[in-house]
């Protein structure tokens, strides 16, 4: 990963800005025969910046993020060995880049949510360890691009457990949030028993991760909400 420019790459992945103001225009390559694909993402709308100021302390240091929810979406997908083109008007992205010392080797939960009130939440819990103190913040992005940023109770309450075949790490298809100062509480579905990555010829919870789209439904500021996003859990290794 760059540390002057959003470019990185993995071998798998490679992903760069095209703009000199480095955001406007990014793309995302994969190789990976799995899951190949070439995409663009333009983001549009306000910048969401984790934990308020886009920095807090993750595990054993700083992490520095910020988050384009809401980005216009282009390329194509090759599913099956079929290259399917993304439908631009019917899809969206949602652009994430973090980076700096900043782990949690111990593992986390993480999501990030669309709610039909036109609110963006992205949700960093880390798990309990002896090494470095628990992280549960919940940064809120409102229409106007203003943030709001609350503390969340670390019981999320997983439930329904699956196991992969791939890593023998448990998974779970429930999980339930709450935010008691923002007056909020979101019951968490996923959709399907899938969405890990990890490398095949060493799948160790250090290689794997788990990233599942979900839906989300409950009450926010004390009303009724549904939406949806991604779930996504690292197992600690």
């Amino acid at each position: 990963m760059s540390n002057n420019a959003t470019a990185g790459d993995s071998g798998l992945l490679h992903i760069w800005a095209t703009t000199a103001d480095q955001i406007s225009s990014i793309n995302s390559i994969s190789t990976n025969p799995k899951i190949a694909f070439n995409l663009t993402f333009q983001p549009k709308g306000p910048f969401l910046y984790q934990a308020g100021g886009g920095d807090y302390t993750w595990g054993i240091g700083t992490a520095w993020a910020f988050d384009a929810p809401e980005a216009w979406l282009t390329g194509t997908l090759t599913i099956a060995g079929a290259t399917v083109n993304v439908v631009p008007e019917q899809s969206m992205g949602w652009f994430d880049w973090q980076w700096g010392p900043g782990y949690a080797p111990a593992g986390w939960h993480a999501h990030v949510i669309l709610l039909d009130n036109g609110v963006k939440i992205v949700i960093m819990i880390t798990n309990p360890s002896t090494l470095y103190t628990q992280v549960a913040v919940s940064t809120m992005q409102f229409p106007d691009g203003h943030h709001e940023v609350y503390p969340i109770d670390t019981d999320i309450h997983p439930c329904g457990p699956w196991v992969s075949k791939d890593t023998n790490l448990t998974y779970y298809n429930e999980y339930h949030i709450n935010i008691p100062e923002k007056r909020t509480s979101l019951a968490v579905k996923l959709r399907m028993e899938g969405g890990e990555a990890t490398l095949l010829s060493d799948p160790t919870p250090a290689n794997s991760i788990n990233d599942a789209y979900a839906t989300y439904e409950g009450i926010f500021d004390g009303v009724p909400v549904t939406g949806w996003g991604i779930a996504e859990r690292r197992v600690g290794g």
